[in-house]
């Protein structure tokens, strides 16, 4: 996606309607592996438009830009009879990055779980 807006934050505190996401590119690739075992990749860019105050230790400091970022995430599935197994790794390179003001987002994180379908 592509937006562009005239209207300039100043000293403006804006959370949404002036840090608003520019530019957003996502792309997905799956495929099989061995029969029942599947990767699936998802990769995303960002940029959003505005700055933030950044706090330290409780305390307001300097408004700091937002810069764009980019993630790369796995899933691993193993499907057996009515049994799958899953692997999730997020943010693969554990990538710094704010998507809204004063909330880092997780760096590398993996999770899994099974699924059995009746």
């Amino acid at each position: 996606t592509y937006i562009h807006q005239d209207r300039v934050e100043g000293d403006l505190i804006s959370n949404y309607t002036l840090n608003y996401l520019r530019h957003k590119l996502t792309a997905s690739l799956h495929h099989e592996v061995v029969k029942g075992l599947s990767l699936s990749w998802n990769f995303r860019w960002q940029d959003r438009v505005g700055s933030y105050v950044q706090y330290v230790d409780l305390q307001p400091g300097e408004r700091v830009a937002y810069t764009p970022f980019a993630l790369l995430d796995v899933k691993a599935n193993y499907h057996l009879h009515h049994i799958d197994l899953f692997v999730n790794a997020n943010n693969l390179f554990n990538t710094t990055h704010v998507d809204i003001g004063n909330i880092p987002q997780p760096g590398f994180w993996l999770s899994g779980g099974i699924s059995y379908q009746f």
